[in-house]
């Protein structure tokens, strides 16, 4: 399409160009890895808690979100140990 304002020949302040859509596809995918990464790290952390004086002990998995199936992250009970 014709450039409707000849005074700006970038097309105007609402219609961002290739170059400016690249970037942000970078941007996303760059925030994307990091996610990932993230993810990642908090899967392999042992969450751990502790209840009534010690003697109840939970420890907790990390679930990652499966986009885009489910996206939200969740939490798994992996251990209960109680000591009576």
């Amino acid at each position: 399409s014709k450039n409707k304002d000849p005074s700006n020949p970038t097309g105007g302040a609402n219609q961002p160009g290739m170059m400016d859509q690249l970037a942000m596809f970078k941007k996303a995918q760059e925030i994307a890895q990091k996610k990932n990464a993230l993810d990642k790290e908090l899967s392999n952390e042992k969450i751990v808690g502790t209840a009534a004086d010690g003697k109840i002990q939970i420890t907790v998995k990390y679930i990652p979100p499966q986009l885009p199936a489910n996206p939200t992250p969740g939490y798994e009970a992996a251990n209960v140990e109680i000591d009576e």
